[in-house]
């Protein structure tokens, strides 16, 4: 709770709003949300957002992943309705989805992992505390910063 309150304090606008507040509660969380899927896809029909692959909300990238990855679907789509050929048009979507997004993707899964136990979520605190820059830095890539 101190960390929060710290956070907020640092803030102007924050601080402004919530300063003067005290919790309903106790801090809770829920997750990992994460669902991974086999395919992308089938021929006649792509799937993009969610539909391609859930992320944890954690790292803000849902969104992001979404509109990226329906930018990926919206060429391959127009490759196909100009061809009129679906052969192996779910496979090379898929591949230029990995180029384009797996980074980010693997990152997710790699704080999913770390968030998905109390040793891994206490060794990030451990790791924020003796090496907060490396935290910082990891931060910045969860939000497209670095």
């Amino acid at each position: 709770m101190e960390l929060i309150r710290e956070c907020v304090s640092k803030d102007p606008e924050l601080s402004q709003r919530f300063g003067h507040r005290e919790p309903a509660g106790p801090v809770s969380i829920l997750g990992p949300l994460a669902v991974d899927s086999s395919s992308i896809g089938v021929p006649g029909m792509f799937a993009v957002g969610d539909a391609a692959g859930f992320v944890d909300p954690m790292t803000g990238d849902g969104l992001n992943l979404a509109m990226r990855g329906a930018l990926l679907a919206a060429d391959e789509s127009m490759k196909v309705l100009e061809s009129g050929d679906w052969d192996g048009a779910v496979e090379r979507l898929n591949e230029r989805r990995m180029r384009a997004l797996g980074p980010k993707i693997r990152f997710n899964r790699f704080v999913r992992a770390l968030t998905a136990s109390p040793a891994g979520v206490h060794s990030a605190g451990l790791a924020a505390r003796v090496v907060p820059g490396l935290v910082r830095r990891l931060i910045a890539r969860a939000g497209d910063a670095a």
